[in-house]
């Protein structure tokens, strides 16, 4: 089973927005009713935090049939590694400590090879196969359920 996901992008809503002629595209809105552009951006608790690392780990443990157990994506699937260091990378970088979150973040890259901008936008139970060379930048976001290969 492969989820399609919408990335939406603040820059783009942004320039759509000042040449939109008046009542047009200055109105676009996302899925969840708000603005694009617009940034509601709560900081994750750590509750918040676990429970988005189970839901990482049961879609890959759903969607990969290599995923023999839950000890092997845990430590040795990149792609889970580096998400779990991008959903602390972000609380930090939420909390305004940037360069230590930058600095997880460069860390995961440099284990993983999988490049998660500490302020992307990221949902719960993503799955990232063979992530090698994967990058998701500042203004990504990737909603609930995402399979990136």
């Amino acid at each position: 089973m492969i989820t399609v996901c919408g990335v939406h992008s603040a820059p783009h809503a942004h320039i759509a927005r000042r040449r939109a002629p008046e009542g047009t595209a200055a109105h676009l809105r996302m899925q969840d009713g708000r603005e694009m552009g617009e940034d509601k951006t709560k900081i994750p608790s750590r509750a918040e935090i676990r429970e988005a690392r189970r839901a990482d780990l049961r879609a890959v443990m759903e969607k990969d049939p290599a995923a023999t157990s839950e000890w092997t994506v845990r430590h040795t699937y990149a792609g889970y590694r580096a998400l779990s260091a991008y959903r602390l990378a972000h609380r930090l970088y939420l909390k305004g400590w940037i360069s230590l979150a930058k600095l997880v973040s460069d860390r995961a890259r440099r284990s993983t090879g999988v490049e998660i901008h500490p302020a992307a936008k990221l949902g719960k139970g993503i799955m990232i196969d063979h992530g090698s060379g994967v990058v998701i930048g500042e203004t990504a976001e990737v909603g609930d359920g995402c399979v990136l290969y």
